[in-house]
């Protein structure tokens, strides 16, 4: 039918008819078995695909976790080094420097955590 060409490019339809006829002659045993196999086999590589994406899942929210924390730490250090900027403007230095020691601390751990997260990647 769409053969309009003699060319020796395959006719499709002809390749097509030939496999349904072959899977016509195969008796419906072998049939539902090769059912089976193939979904079987669907079935398998699903089960694979949704396990890995749950490994993956599983490893970006503990890395979520310990980036919000991280970032946490950050703010905290911030707000505390402000804080003892406007602790040195009302000249209250003793309280100053110890709020600066106390955001020095929060960014020490924040780059600590950062460093345990490069080293496990």
């Amino acid at each position: 039918m769409f053969k309009l060409s003699k060319s020796k490019h395959p006719d499709f339809i002809k390749i097509h008819k030939q496999a349904v006829s072959l899977i016509d002659s195969l008796p419906i045993v072998k049939r539902k078995r090769r059912r089976r196999k193939i979904f079987k086999t669907i079935r398998y590589f699903s089960y694979s695909i949704i396990f890995s994406s749950l490994i993956i899942f599983i490893v970006f929210i503990s890395y979520t976790f310990t980036l919000k924390e991280i970032y946490t730490n950050v703010v905290l250090g911030e707000s505390k080094l402000e804080y003892s900027s406007f602790l040195i403007k009302m000249e209250r230095y003793k309280e100053a420097v110890e709020l600066a020691y106390l955001a020095e601390n929060n960014f020490t751990n924040s780059l600590n955590q950062l460093q345990e997260i490069k080293e496990n990647s």
